[in-house]
């Protein structure tokens, strides 16, 4: 009983994480679970999971095109760097 009430929000996402089925193995219990919505309304655990990702590939997305032009850049002043090295 004492694990009961020491569990807290992490403990039970730890749980989850660490058992990634475990909704799969209780369906009864994902279609109760209301997930947070911008608009506060609840929405089904398959649109949340893919508004997550979504978000996150837009977020990846930005980073690569960020690294890219980063590399592109430096790419530049390598280039750069060569043809002053060749003058010497």
């Amino acid at each position: 009983m004492s694990d009961y009430l020491d569990m807290n929000p992490d403990h039970v996402a730890g749980f989850l994480r660490r058992h990634a089925n475990f909704l799969a193995d209780y369906p009864d219990l994902a279609l109760a679970l209301v997930m947070p919505r911008a608009a506060g309304a609840a929405t089904s655990l398959t649109n949340y999971q893919l508004e997550v990702l979504r978000e996150k590939n837009r977020s990846l997305s930005h980073r690569l095109r960020d690294l890219v032009t980063v590399a592109e850049e430096n790419q530049a002043l390598v280039g750069r760097v060569h043809q002053l090295a060749l003058r010497l």
